[in-house]
C-alpha cells in the first residue's frame, strides 16, 4: 500500500481516473502512464515543487477531513518525508497501470533504477574526499599563483627607474 507519513500522519496514495484528471488539470502533470508514451517518473517525484502539488491533489479529501489546509501539507512535503512520498506515488503510479506484466516491467526498472543511484551515491560519497583534496590543490594553486602575480607587479613597481627618483615632497625645501 503506497504511504508516506507527514504532519504526524500517514497519508494514502492511490490513483483513480478521477484523481489523474485533477492533477493534469491543477498541476499539468499526467500520471497516468500511456502504452507507447513517454513517462518521466523523476520529473515528479524528484521536483521538489510539482511532489507536493501532486500529493496535495490527490490527499486532499483526507487533509481536509483532518482540517489540514493546502500550504500546511505542502510545507511539510520536504526531505526525508519528499523521498518517501515519492516512493508512495511511484508506487501508486505503478498499481494504476492495467497490465500486470506491465506493472511488474516498470516495479523491475524501478529497482533497478534505485539501485543504480544507491551504487552511485556510495561511490560519490566514498571519493568525496578525493574531490576536497584535489579541490584544495586546485585552491592553493590558484592562491599561490594569484599571490606571486602580485608579488612580481609589485616588485617590478619599486625597482622601476622613476621610483628610485625623490618625490617632491623628498626634494631641499619642501613642507
Amino acid at each position: 500500500m503506497p504511504v508516506f507519513s507527514a504532519l504526524e500522519k500517514e497519508w494514502l496514495v492511490n490513483l483513480d481516473a478521477p484523481k489523474c484528471s485533477r492533477v493534469r488539470e491543477e498541476c499539468q502533470v499526467e500520471l497516468a502512464v500511456r502504452p507507447g508514451s513517454q513517462f518521466d517518473l523523476r520529473a515528479i517525484t524528484e521536483d521538489p515543487e510539482k511532489l507536493p502539488l501532486v500529493l496535495w491533489v490527490l490527499c486532499r479529501e483526507q487533509a481536509q477531513s483532518l482540517g489540514i489546509d493546502r500550504d500546511a501539507f505542502v510545507v511539510a512535503i520536504v526531505g526525508d518525508a519528499a523521498e518517501r512520498a515519492g516512493f508512495a506515488l511511484a508506487e501508486a503510479i505503478i498499481n494504476f497501470i492495467p497490465s500486470r506484466q506491465r506493472r511488474e516491467a516498470m516495479r523491475a526498472a524501478l529497482e533497478q533504477d534505485r539501485e543504480a543511484e544507491r551504487i552511485g551515491l556510495e561511490i560519490t560519497t566514498q571519493r568525496l574526499p578525493e574531490v576536497a583534496k584535489a579541490s584544495r590543490a586546485k585552491v592553493a594553486e590558484a592562491v599561490h599563483a594569484a599571490i606571486d602575480q602580485t608579488l612580481a607587479r609589485l616588485s617590478a613597481a619599486t625597482d622601476s627607474p622613476a621610483s628610485s627618483e625623490s618625490s617632491p615632497t623628498d626634494a631641499p625645501g619642501a613642507s
